[in-house]
């Protein structure tokens, strides 16, 4: 009689060995449905940059961050340099001190300071009165509270452009706000069974995805690794 022992193997399985999970809090920013495999990172700065005009310019502001940037917490301070009808270079200074400099046209409504992951998007009223030498713009970055778990996005800004952790079980939401639930931080999973949110699938799960899992503890296996699949049978 053979000593072969054939163990069978669930390839529905999202993971496959070594699983370690963490309690922690997921972010919902409205009603939505989460599956299993869904690859969730952390946020760290809330996205909300609240800015304030110092100076002659009436125009309205807004503060965003570049793709796949995390921004200082703190304040950001523009200020305008030589301006010609609202138009030249401006500086600007992180919270680190860190600076750097960009130039508006007539055409463009944007600060974007590239250097430094923010973008001021400034709007025309109408009746504006434009900004002048020395006008400064405020941007004020606050942490995210609670550092919570939100869907990893490629483009993601703030953190969530990192991936941390893995859902294994799926949880639908009818409105935004806070989820406490377990997340896989550590263990073997299988790479078709992984979830990009804002795709609905796993195509985007690229090498350089499964290598920032691998930087957390999550290893990522292809269908074809028979060192797992076959579950060690002599």
């Amino acid at each position: 009689m053979s000593n072969i022992t054939i163990t069978t193997n669930d390839y529905g399985s999202l993971v496959l060995k070594n699983a370690e999970y963490r309690q922690d809090t997921l972010l919902f920013s409205a009603a939505d449905a989460w599956v299993e495999g869904t690859i969730l990172a952390r946020k760290l700065i809330n996205d909300t940059i609240a800015c304030v005009i110092t100076g002659t310019g009436v125009w309205t502001v807004s503060g965003s961050t570049a793709a796949g940037r995390t921004l200082q917490t703190g304040a950001y301070v523009a200020t305008a340099g030589t301006l010609s009808s609202g138009v030249g270079t401006w500086t600007c200074a992180a919270p680190d001190g860190q600076r750097a400099t960009c130039t508006t046209s007539a055409a463009s409504d944007d600060l974007i300071f590239e250097e430094l992951g923010l973008t001021i998007v400034v709007v025309d009223p109408g009746s504006e009165t434009n900004f002048v030498t020395g006008d400064i713009v405020t941007a004020t970055v606050a942490a995210q509270t609670g550092t919570p778990l939100v869907p990893y996005a490629v483009a993601g800004t703030n953190g969530a452009q990192v991936p941390r952790a893995v859902l294994c079980y799926p949880i639908t939401v009818t409105s935004g706000g806070s989820v406490a639930a377990d997340a896989l931080v550590k263990g073997v999973v299988r790479k078709d069974r992984l979830i990009i949110d804002a795709d609905g699938t796993g195509a985007n799960v690229t090498d350089a995805v499964m290598d920032l899992l691998a930087s957390t503890g999550i290893t990522v296996l292809l269908n074809t690794d028979v060192s797992v699949l076959d579950n060690g049978a002599t």
